[in-house]
């Protein structure tokens, strides 16, 4: 048999694992003894969509058992990640009952689920096939160690193999270009290339899914690092594929294709750009609350950067030292590293602000593909250890209320316009009319950030928006959101908070367990509290507190939006004069607003004709949105000219 491409020694990894990370140790063996039992809860990090109740699984009938109307059990069983599970178990502890619960399942199911059974249809998904050809390789590069694993098993082993690996390279379409199936797919091929016995059928395989990942890499990954369908676990999926062919090529020693490599680097280091403080990926589109630091340490390791570096842990993780050398795992070390105050992504058009301990998500880009949402304009705010305005995730993939609530407009953090959809669902995966987010900008200047975008999904209608953000310090968030229109309409803004703190009954504070978050409004707006949805992890749903934000009228409707966080200053909103005229502007030509001592005044047209400077608290400035601190300019910090 050949020797391990990942780890170099099973028992020094089982070792390791031990000493290092023995919560995760103890999860792992108890988690294979319920496998023993029949009993199957795929809850793991990384399992894509969670059952939050066991299976039962008593004979091979049950593989492709399916109950109610979500067929994602079907899936998660017949992805055989479960064997994973059992193969590190068997490190562990060297139970044989591991070994042979795999020889059984395995030997089952290569005889039973075949690939031209109508019935077996779901767990001869493509996507499933790769998932299989990566999970079981893995489990291959332990379990062959064992006495029981004997020659017959491995020719049956590798023969079914080689029947997904000829179905899947007869199966790549122009879809999976663009699909992270794709990615995922050809993953799996390369994988088992490298682990299996080298032969002129393994080497093939090799070549093709270097040449597919390559070709899926040009469409799928934007020059910024981001993948295309606008979801971050999918995002990390693919990360997760890439960065298992870039160790297993080095471990080789044979180089990596350059385009895949770059590819490869650009998104990692936007996985950590969007990595909140906790380590925790952003809920973006159809996602989970995942931890993804493991991946974010994977790629510190593979990588000389310095934001991988600031936001990767101080060891590798369990789920990672079965993939790594004992020199990489032990020689390993947690860099210091710069984590910058702004993060801009042209090309997908995502902003990430973050300094002491406050971390704000702005998001203004494409639908991208089944999996997103219509979230266009959206933040995220997370500050001193918690979540404050979320994602509300996705829940399920089954059509129906419960799937549409969880991607409608109005259930993330922007603005809309009241009885209007930018973005129609038809079912689970498509839309019909689709809107356009459009230009974001983002700048550093004087400490303080500024981001701006456009929406234009109303355009049928008559009306467009802008959101501008205005971060002087952390601790101070102010939205300014400008709608254009003809006719009467009424404007909209949607908080939806973590589920985790008390939202008062005037709208005013959110407090939690570290934070009291204060909100100040427009004048003349109306105050809607409800409830909305949270959904963590797939299967798993609360209603969580939201807030409505609401003013009518025509023209020019602006909501600003102050939050301040830990300490409270007064709001106000300042009158606008004109400094060569002396006659006051109308707030549908620009507004100012003091907070403390902070004031920023946005412009929502031109207001400076012929030769103009405006005068608002005592201030002096020119500009489309400016920003005066009592240590900053005289003549405020000019965010948009």
């Amino acid at each position: 048999m050949p020797a391990s491409f990942f780890f170099d020694n099973m028992e020094h990894t089982a070792a390791y694992a031990k000493q290092n990370h023995p919560e995760e140790t103890e999860r792992t063996i108890r988690k294979a003894d319920e496998y023993l039992s029949g009993s199957y809860l795929f809850d793991g990090r990384w399992d894509l969509e969670r059952n939050a109740v066991p299976f039962q699984y008593e004979d091979i009938k049950d593989y492709l058992r399916q109950d109610g109307e979500d067929s994602e059990a079907v899936y998660a069983f017949n992805r055989m990640r479960q064997w994973l599970t059992l193969a590190e178990a068997y490190a562990l502890t060297k139970d044989e009952r591991y070994t042979q619960l795999f020889l059984t399942q395995m030997t089952e199911w290569i005889i039973t689920i075949r690939r031209d059974d109508p019935k077996a249809a779901k767990a001869w998904r493509t996507l499933e096939a790769g998932f299989r050809m990566e999970y079981w390789s893995k489990a291959y590069e332990i379990f062959k160690y064992s006495p029981l694993f004997t020659k017959t098993d491995e020719k049956l082993f590798v023969s079914s193999m080689e029947e997904h690996a000829n179905y899947l390279i007869n199966s790549w379409n122009d879809y999976l270009l663009i699909s992270n199936w794709g990615v995922i797919i050809n993953h799996g091929l390369f994988t088992a290339s490298q682990l299996l016995p080298e032969t002129e059928k393994t080497r093939t395989w090799e070549r093709i899914s270097l040449n597919h990942l390559e070709k899926e890499l040009s469409l799928q990954i934007a020059d910024d690092g981001i993948h295309w369908e606008q979801s971050s676990m999918y995002h990390d999926e693919v990360l997760n594929a890439l960065l298992d062919v870039v160790l297993l090529l080095r471990h080789k020693k044979a180089p990596v294709p350059k385009a895949l490599l770059e590819k490869t680097k650009k998104a990692a280091h936007a996985c950590a750009a969007m990595q909140k403080p906790n380590g925790h990926a952003i809920q973006d589109g159809d996602s989970d609350d995942i931890d993804q630091s493991d991946l974010v340490t994977l790629s510190s390791l593979l990588f000389d950067d310095p934001l991988l570096s600031a936001k990767a842990n101080r060891q590798i993780d369990y789920d990672r030292i079965w993939l790594v050398t004992d020199t990489e795992r032990d020689t390993y070390r947690k860099m210091d590293g710069a984590i910058p105050l702004l993060s801009l992504f042209p090309d997908s058009r995502h902003a990430v602000y973050e300094k002491e301990g406050m971390f704000l998500h702005f998001k203004a880009g494409t639908l991208g593909a089944g999996h997103g949402h219509a979230d266009q304009l959206h933040i995220d705010l997370y500050a001193n250890g918690e979540e404050l305005l979320v994602d509300p995730g996705r829940y399920t993939y089954v059509p129906g209320e419960e799937r549409y609530v969880m991607k409608r407009s109005e259930a993330h953090n922007r603005p809309t316009v009241k009885g209007l959809d930018d973005y129609h669902i038809k079912d689970s995966w498509a839309y019909g009319r689709m809107g356009k987010a459009y230009g974001m900008r983002g700048k550093e200047k004087d400490g303080a950030v500024y981001l701006s975008a456009l929406n234009l999904g109303y355009g049928e209608d008559g009306i467009t928006i802008e959101r501008r953000i205005v971060i002087p310090h952390p601790g101070l968030v102010i939205l300014i959101d400008t709608f254009t229109g003809k006719g009467d309409f009424t404007a909209q803004n949607h908080f939806h908070f973590s589920g985790k703190g008390i939202l008062s009954e005037n709208g005013a504070t959110f407090t939690t367990e570290k934070n009291v978050m204060y909100l100040s409004f427009s004048d003349g707006v109306t105050l809607s509290k409800g409830k909305g949805w949270v959904s963590r992890h797939y299967n798993e749903r609360k209603q969580a507190d939201m807030l409505t934000v609401g003013k009518s009228g025509s023209g020019i409707v602006s909501l600003w939006t102050v939050i301040q966080i830990g300490s409270k200053e007064k709001t106000s909103f300042l009158p606008v004069t004109s400094n060569c005229r002396g006659t006051a502007f109308p707030s549908s030509a620009i507004e100012a607003m003091k907070a403390g001592g902070t004031i920023v005044a946005a412009a929502h047209k031109e207001w400076a004709s012929p030769t103009d400077l405006f005068h608002a608290g005592g201030k002096t400035g020119w500009g489309a949105c400016v920003l005066f601190t009592e240590d900053g300019p005289e003549n405020g910090t000019i965010l948009e000219y």
